[in-house]
């Protein structure tokens, strides 16, 4: 089962505090220290936190102990913020959430706080709002464009190709180097709602997921990626919560992965993500396979690298959970 493994790794980014888990800042703290040391802890990414919530994250975990109790110098904890950007005030509430975002790194730094903002999220309404963001975004930090894909997204992702081709300029008395390039740009798409009418169609992913291979993107997903097959769930935690059909992460991994490694087209990526048989999916040690689609073992890793990087889920136990049930009750043992 070492495909699976690797297809699923730091996969999930912990987003406890977003729905429908709406969890507080102390639990969610909790639980992503529970996590990391958990069996599935290979499956686990970064931790989701809005900027405007950094100094309560800060005070959940000096209130916990956590950190101070343990030997984080070789691990600290990596987090993913959620960054706000109005073109109308010229983006001061984004650059504002920068200088934020770079007063928090320092502390990291200086050993005083072992957790770092190593990538930062943002949604845009348009094409051109991304390379003027991007220009603002310190050396090192993951920048993942959110974009609408219920309406045609190619220039939203042409216009991050286009930025990531094109190299920064280097310090001045520096040669030019492949370090200098924007690989560090990412499309984001949202693939669930806790309203089943705003669920995007599997038509519209699998658009999003063929530009994106076309132009050699890579991307995130968020948001309605709880299980790993595709099938009709309840939409939120509450007991009288509504159902509707959400797409499943297994779909969404196989279809983008194959879809950069043999540039298929829409209908076959649809195909692969409305799949809901989990014997359709079959994994061993030398490959993923679903029908046609063989993905090869030693080819997983770079795939992953190059394409989908992780999703967003407000629960950690359910998505890991679900698919050792599924798949190995001992996926996660060895």
């Amino acid at each position: 089962m070492i495909t699976i493994q690797k297809l699923v790794a730091r996969a999930v980014d912990y987003a406890g505090l977003f729905p429908p888990a709406s969890l507080s800042m102390p639990e969610t703290v909790e639980n992503y220290n529970r996590y990391r040391s958990s069996e599935a802890q290979r499956m686990l990414g970064r931790l989701i936190v809005p900027t405007a919530r950094l100094t309560e994250l800060q005070n959940a975990i000096d209130l916990k102990g956590i950190l101070a109790s343990e030997n984080q110098s070789d691990s600290p904890w990596t987090l993913s913020c959620i960054v706000p950007a109005d073109s109308k005030t010229g983006f001061a509430d984004f650059n504002a959430a920068i200088e934020q975002i770079r007063e928090f790194n320092l502390l990291n730094e200086s050993g005083k706080f072992p957790a770092v903002i190593n990538s930062i999220e943002v949604k845009i309404n348009h094409a051109s709002e991304i390379a003027t963001l991007a220009a603002m975004v310190p050396e090192g930090i993951d920048t993942y464009f959110e974009i609408d894909c219920q309406k045609d997204p190619s220039a939203e992702i042409s216009a991050l190709a286009r930025l990531r081709d094109k190299p920064i300029d280097p310090p001045q008395g520096s040669a030019p180097s492949s370090m200098n390039c924007r690989s560090n740009l990412f499309a984001k798409i949202r693939t669930g709602s806790t309203v089943a009418e705003q669920i995007p169609r599997a038509e519209n992913v699998a658009r999003f997921v063929a530009l994106c291979a076309r132009d050699a993107v890579p991307f995130k997903a968020t948001a309605g990626l709880h299980h790993p097959l595709r099938n009709e769930y309840r939409l939120t935690y509450e007991p009288d919560s509504k159902c509707g059909v959400m797409h499943g992460f297994i779909n969404m991994f196989v279809a983008t992965l194959a879809a950069f490694e043999f540039k298929l087209d829409e209908a076959s990526i649809v195909e692969i993500l409305q799949e809901q048989d989990s014997t359709a999916f079959q994994f061993d040690e030398e490959s993923i396979r679903w029908k046609h689609v063989h993905l090869r073992s030693d080819r997983i890793e770079k795939l992953r690298h190059q394409s989908i990087q992780s999703f967003g889920s407000c629960s950690f136990e359910e998505p890991s959970h679900e698919l050792c049930s599924i798949y190995c009750s001992e996926l996660f043992a060895c």
